[in-house]
């Protein structure tokens, strides 16, 4: 069974849309998820646990460039909270 890093690796590598990957690498983005983090270091969601993740409130294949690293765009979440929402997303497309 292969660990979390190479399967998620993988997925970078072969499945997660090109245009995504390279902003999700880029120095735009990973500046806007600290400032996010640093400002709102909680769980947005449940307000129970720290945040692990920084999610996009309008799907990032929807977001003009403005909102790609807006923080009104952002929301801090916990890793449990990012995968419930995650999965609501699978179900609803």
């Amino acid at each position: 069974m292969p660990v979390r890093r190479d399967r998620d690796r993988l997925y970078d590598r072969y499945q997660r849309d090109p245009v995504a990957r390279a902003f999700y690498n880029s120095a735009e983005w990973k500046r806007a998820r600290g400032e996010k983090l640093a400002a709102v270091p909680w769980c947005e969601r449940c307000r129970r646990a720290w945040a692990a993740h920084v999610h996009h409130r309008t799907p990032l294949d929807r977001c003009t460039d403005a909102e790609r690293t807006a923080q009104a765009n952002l929301e801090s979440l916990c890793v449990p909270c990012h995968n419930a929402e995650r999965a609501g997303r699978e179900e609803r497309t």
